[in-house]
């Protein structure tokens, strides 16, 4: 990709003053969506309109209920004939509005030649209930375009400029000196690319205290309790701290139920103190009350979940930064 990338501007360069075609507008995300038991998987070509000179950026979506748990592979650089699999990826997994997790992966894809392209299916691991099926993706097929045509579109006068000539008569020199120069930024360039593409796929990574406060916040925007949907608003408000709790303790809570959740916090010594223990046994409990045993809370004992829920995460921050 660097190979082409440089050759690409060089000959830009050797070709300065020739008209450039007009870009064409992005084209859309190019989606396939289905549906497998309670599952909704998708694949999204973020930038179907593509060249030799682009990678495919190819996002890969699950959405399910709380207690679900997907796992995206890890795509080998020589899964697909016609593309090579890029090591730069992002991995999200969030609670939505909707109360579902969603779990998605981004994969750069280098295509390898113009033409028909296809993205091979790959296969996700579910595991639901206990039990783990395994979801083969369908096909995708891409049309993959040339990369930047020089010679198109240029007047005859301009077209000479590629006749071979002497070395005095091109100056020489000069060109050698301007195509160094150009080579120099062009992989400056394409370094600041990429650092800059890894900075904002790590900026989406967000900590488990930032997704655990955003979630929070939205729930309330929501208003469920003034709907009246109180076990859905428990049912989130209980997945919002299971998922911190696994974010920042690496504990399995969200897969697990409170009774198992608890015996194995119960065996374990060094990650969660006492109180923090009798605070989410006592929390989850009455969470699980009022969404198994049909018990109605108190708007006094509604706010008073929303607060400890919040307290708990504020209190615990996020991951503390292992050094060196």
């Amino acid at each position: 990709m660097l190979k082409k990338s440089i050759l690409s501007i060089l000959m830009l360069f050797l070709l300065a003053g020739c008209r450039q075609a007009e870009k064409a507008p992005a084209a859309e995300p190019l989606t396939k969506e289905w549906k497998d038991g309670s599952t909704t998987f998708r694949l999204i070509v973020e930038n179907p309109d593509v060249t030799l000179d682009d990678d495919v950026m190819l996002r890969v979506e699950a959405e399910c209920p709380e207690g679900v748990n997907v796992e995206l592979p890890d795509i080998k650089e020589d899964q697909f004939d016609a593309f090579v699999a890029d090591a730069s990826k992002s991995t999200e997994k969030k609670l939505t509005a909707q109360g579902t997790m969603l779990f998605s992966r981004v994969y750069g894809l280098e295509p390898l030649e113009k033409g028909e392209a296809k993205i091979d299916s790959f296969i996700i691991k579910v595991t639901e209930n206990g039990e783990t099926r395994e979801i083969e993706t369908e096909d995708l097929t891409l049309t993959i375009k040339p990369g930047e045509d020089l010679g198109e579109g240029l007047a005859e006068d301009e077209l000479e400029l590629m006749a071979i000539r002497s070395p005095w008569q091109k100056g020489w020199i000069l060109w050698s000196a301007g195509g160094a120069a150009v080579l120099a930024a062009v992989i400056a360039l394409l370094i600041w690319r990429r650092r800059r593409r890894e900075k904002a796929v790590e900026e989406e990574r967000k900590s488990p205290l930032e997704t655990a406060l955003a979630a929070l916040a939205q729930l309330e925007k929501d208003d469920l309790v003034a709907k009246g949907e109180l076990k859905e608003y428990y049912g989130r408000v209980s997945s919002i701290l299971r998922e911190y709790v696994e974010g920042r303790y690496g504990l399995q809570a969200p897969e697990r139920t409170t009774e198992e959740f608890m015996e194995d916090l119960r065996r374990d010594s060094g990650t969660l103190s006492k109180e923090q223990k009798s605070l989410l046994e006592k929390f989850l409990m009455h969470c699980d009350l009022v969404k198994f045993a049909k018990f109605e809370p108190s708007a006094d004992e509604v706010r008073a979940t929303f607060e400890s829920c919040k307290e708990f995460v504020v209190a615990a921050g996020d991951k503390p930064e292992v050094s060196g």
